[in-house]
């Protein structure tokens, strides 16, 4: 190592001494030039580590092709974008309802109750329990309330039922797929997924609102000459808007003209009825039971009778003079 540095040291001296100015002008640069070759004979120096370069600002993105007008609000179709500059997803995201099947589908379950029959939706599954969600009339008045579901049949308990709504809620102890309950309710024009166990899956749209024991419910459909949306069976299926569900399928709608036209209760009353039935205890869901909400006879349609009442988005429309609804039907398993 010493002897390394004496050979720098001596070839740095030979240098100075027989490298000279050429012009009195040059010193600077020759001055420069030594210090250079003395830099490269003392060897390679470490050099300090630069600071990463500050991370740019993304772009906001704004989903589901959201323009942005003058002063950050944008729109979407016929729909309003987020309010924060047209960030993040936008409300009417266009894709086919049916893109959330593959979400959905495994919550599905049969509801057996005496001699009724009908469909239900898992809402909840924790610790080898699971709460089910259905129509109130698939129960009837009967006892012994069954859920087939992972293939096969399990018993079952009410935790709760709002007999004016037509809803139910059902404990199983075992541990089912589940899906997630919308927190806020759709709204007409809303293309939604029905999912039941007899007709397997049916795509409509919300046309209307109504009024059912005193509850809200949501009608769906428009044509009356195109398929029937639901059949026997499908009672207490589960309807969803993006994946969530939004509502829980209670019948038809009985009128002339309008047989075909399903009906659903809505998500207030689904939400009143599994915050008395699943109370949290800090981290923790507990399932209570607890006693029906206004006993009544299996629910009748609702009673409106005005064919413009059920198509408020259209501005009212006649028998034959609506939108054809994109109906398709087909199975997901």
């Amino acid at each position: 190592m010493v002897k390394t540095l004496l050979l720098r040291a001596a070839a740095l001296a030979v240098l100075v001494s027989v490298t000279g100015p050429l012009f009195a002008g040059d010193a600077d640069l020759d001055r420069e030039r030594k210090v250079r070759v003395a830099l490269a004979l003392a060897g390679p120096s470490k050099s300090k580590p630069s600071a990463a370069p500050a991370p740019k600002e993304k772009s906001p993105k704004t989903g589901c092709g959201c323009a942005t007008a003058p002063g950050g609000v944008g729109t979407c179709g016929s729909y309003p974008c987020p309010a924060n500059g047209g960030r993040g997803p936008c409300p009417c995201e266009n894709k086919s309802p049916t893109s959330d099947l593959g979400k959905v589908r495994d919550a599905v379950v049969r509801v057996s109750c005496g001699n009724g029959s009908g469909s239900g939706t898992v809402v909840w599954s924790e610790g080898g329990r699971s709460a089910v969600l259905t129509a109130a009339h698939v129960l009837g008045t009967g006892t012994d309330p069954r859920v087939r579901g992972n293939g096969r049949w399990h018993k079952a308990e009410v935790l709760g039922r709002d007999d004016a709504a037509d809803l139910a809620v059902l404990l199983v102890a075992v541990e089912l797929p589940a899906v997630r309950v919308a927190e806020a309710d759709p709204r007409a024009g809303d293309d939604v997924l029905m999912v039941g166990v007899t007709s397997l899956w049916s795509k409509g749209r919300i046309v209307g609102l109504d009024t059912f024991n005193g509850h809200e419910c949501f009608l769906f459909g428009c044509d009356t000459g195109a398929d029937d949306y639901s059949d026997s069976g499908d009672s207490g299926a589960g309807v969803f808007v993006r994946g969530e569900l939004v509502a829980v399928h209670c019948g038809k709608v009985t009128l002339t003209n309008f047989e075909r036209t399903p009906y659903a209760a809505s998500a207030r009353p689904i939400r009143t009825l599994l915050a008395r039935v699943l109370r949290r205890d800090g981290s923790k869901v507990i399932p209570v039971a607890t006693a029906p909400i206004s006993p009544a006879p299996i629910p009748t349609a609702p009673t409106s009778a005005a064919p413009t009442y059920y198509y408020p988005s259209f501005g009212g429309c006649s028998n034959g003079s609506c939108p054809a609804p994109t109906i398709r039907r087909g199975f997901f398993r």
